[in-house]
């Protein structure tokens, strides 16, 4: 199924835009990420196949561009979009926790 199949008020990216990215599932924020599907799997899809394959959401910081490239729908682009994702979040925390020490 693709996004656009999707009923508008359940897309990820237009329930980010109505009810904030805080209150979104984890799903939904990897399938924005992500950016899109493949020809047969929308990013929904593709994020629910990435998260059944990882043990939990904070194992993803220890995966690598090779091993989530062998993942249905995420090639190396698509991984190294999600790393650098991980990668920008940590960078916050640790300004955060330097600020507030």
């Amino acid at each position: 199924m693709k996004i656009k199949d999707i009923p508008s008020f359940e897309r990820p990216r237009e329930r980010a835009l109505q009810i904030g990215l805080e209150y979104i599932s984890n799903e939904d924020l990897l399938a924005i990420i992500l950016g899109s599907g493949t020809s047969s799997l929308s990013a929904k899809e593709v994020s629910l196949h990435l998260l059944s394959k990882l043990q939990s959401l904070s194992s993803l910081q220890e995966e690598s561009v090779e091993s989530l490239s062998h993942i249905k729908g995420i090639g190396k682009v698509k991984a190294l979009h999600l790393l650098a994702s991980i990668e920008l979040g940590k960078r916050v925390l640790m300004k955060k926790l330097l600020i507030e020490a």
